[in-house]
């Protein structure tokens, strides 16, 4: 039983990954990576009709303290689009999204007195 479970938990590619103010980066299968708000012991994109949360594909994310910034990866008529966002996690507010970096680290600029750390990845699990 013990092998079995171990060998769950290595093939199994879901985590989450803990941010501030109760947000989390959530994989749910190598097609879903999202930011997720745990509210009650839930996750949520969305919570009584407040978008709180990005249900695209996360591709890569970055965090300070208050702010966590996310580069989304899309497929529009078969072509991948990057775009990025801001969420205040303290009001949760969703800045966004913005097609190129520079407007993003524009309004990171604005919003947040700190600067966000680097990008992590989403393809490996970052909390190992």
């Amino acid at each position: 039983k013990l092998i079995f479970l171990i060998i769950i938990i290595v093939t199994n590619p879901n985590w989450k990954y803990k941010l501030p103010n109760d947000y989390y980066i959530r994989k749910t299968s190598n097609q879903n990576v999202e930011l997720v708000k745990k509210i009650d012991n839930k996750f949520y994109t969305e919570y009584e009709t407040k978008q709180v949360g990005i249900s695209s594909y996360i591709a890569e994310f970055q965090y300070n303290d208050n702010f966590v910034g996310v580069k989304t990866l899309d497929v529009i008529e078969e072509e991948a689009v990057v775009y990025f966002y801001l969420i205040d996690t303290k009001n949760e507010e969703i800045h966004g999204p913005y097609k190129d970096e520079e407007t993003y680290l524009a309004v990171v600029g604005v919003w947040s007195k700190e600067v966000l750390g680097d990008w992590i990845p989403t393809i490996d699990n970052p909390n190992k």
